[in-house]
């Protein structure tokens, strides 16, 4: 064993060569000499062995370099370093961003930095000293400042190369702190997920960092371009969000940019329509965008609240609201309504508890017959969602010898379904995550971006509200408290669960006659004009339309017309 010595600045280093740590006998001839020089509080593996190639074409040999460096040199100094340096205070390896993000190409470099991250973990569960840091690119020193002066402000996979300097100030507090596992990497700074992007090329080109499309292959897969699993999740959330285009996680790992470049073809003329208006919005937004005018009274815990109107009509009148479960959207039509004994039926968070429709109709249906008292007749009123909800309360009245009839805002149990019918395919994990973007879009969309990330890494509903509530501004605009946001996610998460295990395929018809006021605005290419109504009620089917969004269409006199029965009074025009 041949070493050298250096002396400055009060600091004694040796220099030994001619031993390999992976090896025991070596590793434990490194250690003895370093314990004769006093004793041994700190050990660090900083070793990087490149050998990257797409996994096709690894070998044995270009694993086993990587592995030799990092995961067995490891492997021996966390076996010998438990008896020969009893004072050992740090246990400290470099890891990649490679492991943690993945990198295309560099499969064994991330395995190998995995292995030792095990290590880590499990030194620090038996109470020793263990701590993987997984780094991004470095743009001082080493083989990232190698690639050249270029290099200093290039984009890789999302980031950009960090100071020399601020990589120091982290470790500092990387070393004070006990996690085992910790990363330190410099993002690249985006205005938006797309930028301002119009087209889809553009928007995918930005989050992923990609600056020159002309020198890339454009049917390279996205992963082989950088794109690893925290982009996947921004590209997968933009394109549902700008672009209305509902991919799997898979789908998304086989893009590439010739793909995309035909979506855009086909979405650029979509794109121009949604650009002259505004108000049409995609629909699985829209549903969201009624959160805006969600307030902290909407989460009341009173189930049956009655609306003021203007007018003394002895009538009794239930409107079901939308996703959002919150009469707060019927304050500019109530005034507009004929009587009296108007009431919002709620689902908030007293109904937290119901995961089905059929839960949903069951325990609202006292509520009902309690303010009905002896009454016979009813007049329900569906909103979007509500308008599930008010067939299957239809149907259980007439079962108790009750008659009467319905009014649908926009809204019918194929209709709605197919608002979300990209969430079919969505795992429970993903729907989770779909439900706290929506929402923070609706309320805060400047913060979408950073929950985007945290919520990739969230394991549990428990982690999920943690982040959403974390990221929500204090200010927001529901003035929501942190138990009120956890109430309106689940209470939302679990409307949405129990749509879609909701089967409105065999419904029998209902003795009720339909009135139907839809808008003429909405973006989903419904098949029929009734919006599948007329085969649900065995009565007369009426079609009215009004003026504006899935939202805005409430303010139009002729949804007040339909539930006062003044319709059949005044012709409307465009009704059937």
């Amino acid at each position: 064993m041949r070493f050298h010595i250096w002396k400055n600045y009060g600091v004694k280093i040796v220099v030994v060569v001619g031993k390999d740590a992976s090896i025991p006998e070596d590793c434990e001839a490194i250690l003895k000499k370093a314990t004769a020089l006093g004793p041994v509080h700190a050990i660090f593996n900083l070793a990087v062995v490149l050998k990257d190639a797409l996994f096709e074409n690894q070998t044995v040999e270009s694993f086993k370099e990587p592995f030799v460096a990092k995961a067995r040199a490891t492997e021996q100094l966390d076996k010998l370093s438990r008896t020969l340096c009893p004072q050992l205070k740090q246990f400290v390896v470099f890891s990649s961003v490679s492991c943690g993000r993945g990198t295309a190409g560099q499969t064994n470099y991330a395995m190998a930095n995995s292995i030792m991250e095990r290590i880590c973990e499990r030194r620090s569960a038996e109470n020793l000293p263990g701590l993987a840091i997984q780094w991004g690119a470095i743009g001082d020193v080493g083989k990232a400042a190698e690639m050249g002066e270029n290099y200093k402000e290039l984009v890789t996979g999302g980031t950009l190369p960090q100071r020399i300097d601020s990589c120091l100030q982290e470790l500092d507090g990387f070393l004070q702190q006990k996690s085992p596992i910790v990363s330190s990497m410099v993002i690249a700074k985006k205005t938006a997920l797309t930028n301002g992007a119009e087209h889809i090329v553009d928007a995918i080109a930005n989050i992923m960092g990609l600056k020159n499309m002309n020198s890339m292959c454009v049917h390279t897969p996205l992963p082989e371009l950088g794109m690893d699993s925290i982009m996947a999740v921004e590209i997968k959330y933009t394109l549902e969000h700008e672009f209305n285009i509902f991919l799997t996680t898979s789908e998304i790992r086989h893009l590439n940019f010739a793909k995309l470049q035909d979506m855009s073809q086909r979405d650029s003329k979509k794109y121009e329509n949604r650009k002259k208006s505004p108000q049409q919005l995609d629909d699985s937004a829209s549903i969201f965008q009624l959160l805006n005018i969600l307030t902290v009274e909407g989460m009341s815990k009173n189930v049956c609240v009655p609306l003021m109107t203007t007018a003394e009509d002895a009538r009794q009148v239930f409107i079901l609201p939308g996703i959002e479960g919150a009469c707060t959207i019927f304050k500019a039509i109530a005034g507009k309504l004929k009587s009296a004994n108007t009431a919002c039926l709620q689902y908030g968070p007293s109904s937290l508890n119901t995961t089905s429709i059929d839960e949903m109709a069951d325990y609202l249906i006292p509520y009902i017959k309690a303010r009905s008292m002896d009454r016979k007749k009813f007049l329900l009123v569906g909103y979007s969602y509500g308008s599930i909800v008010s067939i299957e309360l239809a149907r259980r009245l007439e079962n108790e010898g009750f008659t009467g009839r319905l009014v649908m805002l926009d809204g019918s149990p194929d209709y709605v379904k197919t608002f979300l019918s990209s969430l079919t395919t969505k795992s429970e994990d993903e729907l989770q995550t779909f439900v706290f973007l929506k929402i923070m879009d609706a309320v805060a969309s400047f913060a979408v971006s950073k929950l985007t990330t945290e919520l990739f890494s969230c394991r549990d509903w428990e982690e999920k509200i943690a982040a959403f509530t974390r990221n929500m501004p204090k200010n927001n605009l529901l003035n929501f408290t942190p138990e009120d946001q956890n109430t309106l996610c689940l209470g939302i998460y679990r409307r949405i669960k129990a749509l879609l295990d909701y089967d409105c395929s065999n419904l029998l018809p209902i003795k009720s006659p339909v009135t139907l006021v839809r808008t003429r605005a909405s973006s989903i290419l419904f098949d029929t004009e009734d919006y599948g109504l007329k085969r649900l009620t065995q009565n007369k089917m009426k079609i009215y339309y009004a003026e504006g969004d899935h939202i805005t269409m409430l303010n139009d006199d002729i949804c007040a017309a339909a539930i006062n029965e003044e319709l059949a009074l005044n012709v409307i025009p465009g009704s059937k």
